[in-house]
């Protein structure tokens, strides 16, 4: 149920973080404190799915979050599903979505917040800088469906943003995460057919300027790595669908 003394949420996943759950999760709450300094209500939703005993004792022990906020454990084994179960309570108007190995940088949701201002309701926002480290080190700036330099074409191929995203509630309920577990085997990539699903539905992807996100690679156990082993591709997606110059006026 939303509420109108929160208006963002922060979704974030945990799976089998071990004790480093506890880092992201105080880099979130670093966000929420920045949010709340510029007048921001936020809450913060912890989706732990299927978390091993280390992750939980780490978040509980922890004790970071706030009367307000909400730790559900869940049994989906799916990050897309597990998602979904943190939105479908939340109770603001704009909702972000993160992992639980994940760090972002502490003005994420004031500038996300302030750029979604008087924007459409179709409207999803990346951090502008992506860095990876622990197994794997570089760093990438993305772009937005809006940039003159963007080609559509790339969701053919690539996935043209990582799975932080900020978006409007009414977005997040039109289009919830597919869940890759549950269908055959060979699928897989569910922020990829999600970014496809909402830009064939009309929502515009934009950067927030001067925002990071640093995303750790891990040596086992990453799902993406898992994916790519398998030669896994994105589920169905409207995007595709006939006409194929829908790519093009995506």
């Amino acid at each position: 149920m939303k509420s109108e003394s929160i208006q963002v949420s922060l979704v974030v996943t945990f799976h089998g973080e071990g004790a480093i759950a506890s880092r992201s999760l105080a880099g979130i709450v670093r966000c929420r404190n920045h949010a709340r300094h510029s007048g921001i209500r936020c809450e913060i939703i912890a989706v732990a799915d299927r978390a091993d005993r280390a992750t939980l004792s780490s978040l509980l022990e922890a004790d970071l979050l706030e009367d307000s906020d909400q730790l559900i454990e869940v049994s989906v084994g799916d990050v897309g599903l597990a998602r979904n179960a943190g939105v479908s309570i939340s109770r603001g108007e704009w909702i972000s979505i993160s992992d639980g190995d994940d760090y972002l940088g502490e003005a994420w949701i004031t500038r996300a917040f302030a750029k979604a201002a008087g924007k459409s309701r179709r409207h999803v926002f990346h951090p502008e800088w992506v860095a990876y480290f622990g197994q794997q080190m570089s760093i990438w700036r993305q772009i937005g469906s809006d940039h003159p330099d963007f080609d559509a074409g790339i969701l053919l191929v690539a996935n043209p943003w990582n799975a932080c995203s900020f978006a409007h509630a009414t977005a997040r309920e039109e289009h919830p995460y597919i869940g890759v577990s549950r269908l055959p085997d060979g699928f897989g990539f569910e922020d990829w057919h999600w970014h496809c699903q909402t830009l064939s539905h009309g929502c515009t992807h934009s950067t927030v300027e001067d925002t990071l996100h640093l995303v750790r690679i891990k040596s086992h156990g990453s799902l993406n790595e898992s994916h790519r082993s398998r030669n896994a591709i994105i589920p169905r997606t409207d995007l595709f669908l006939p006409p194929f110059d829908r790519i093009a006026h995506a």
